[in-house]
């Protein structure tokens, strides 16, 4: 016997010595192994992806054997026929005995993260100048009311509680970037094309909600940018 059944959901690990893929099972609650397939080059892809990172830089095949349990607990298959279709590993994958015996592990690249000196917020430490060049300001009548990250080119993803009902106006915002002083004269000041909220951000349908969850939004530039 071999496909079980669907999940629901799963959450992806790699494992920081062998780089070998985990994934949870929220049926059964355990980690499992991804058994390999011939698709290992775009499950690799798809799962660094879910975790945030830029891309998978490469990928290996393990011995499940050699690999040891480590907190696992069986093995998850790719149904190849799904794969092609879904942006979620979760969507593509069964519960299977992995009759090879040959698990996948990633490298995933982690472009555009600093690791911080400190694990904690509170008592943190001040940023070098210019180190996180894709932060940005967001501002609401020239005024600063929210920051923001740029994820490519033509897109600012930031947080959707910063556009309230009343502050929807867009011709009224303005992205900020390119500076380290909210009192520069150098930086660049752009317009907002269009803000994309997430649907399941509850206090945009009930204004009396305290649920925080789902809350982020993407703001399309007007202008695409050119990276130096």
């Amino acid at each position: 016997s071999c496909l079980i059944h669907y999940l629901l959901f799963c959450s992806v690990q790699v494992n920081s010595e062998d780089l070998r893929l985990t994934v949870y099972d929220e049926t059964e609650g355990k980690w499992r192994l991804l058994c390999s397939s011939s698709s290992d080059a775009q499950v690799a892809a798809l799962s660094c992806e879910e975790m945030g990172f830029v891309r998978s830089l490469s990928h290996s095949v393990l011995n499940a054997g050699s690999a040891g349990a480590n907190g696992t607990s069986g093995y998850f298959c790719v149904d190849e026929s799904r794969l092609p279709f879904v942006q979620k590993l979760r969507e593509a994958i069964v519960v299977c005995e992995c009759l090879t015996g040959r698990i996948l592990a990633t490298l995933c690249q982690d472009c555009g993260r600093r690791k911080l000196s400190v694990d904690r917020i509170v008592g943190g430490q001040d940023a070098s100048v210019g180190k996180w060049p894709w932060q940005v300001s967001l501002r609401y009548d020239g005024t600063h009311l929210c920051g923001g990250s740029i994820i490519s080119n033509e897109w600012v993803v930031t947080a959707a509680h910063c556009f309230p009902e009343r502050n929807r106006v867009l011709y009224r915002w303005q992205v900020f970037m390119g500076a380290v002083s909210q009192l520069s004269i150098r930086g660049l000041q752009m317009d907002i094309a269009s803000i994309v909220y997430h649907g399941g951000y509850r206090p945009f349908v009930d204004p009396n909600s305290e649920e925080n969850s789902n809350d982020i939004a993407l703001l399309r530039l007007a202008t695409p940018l050119s990276f130096n």
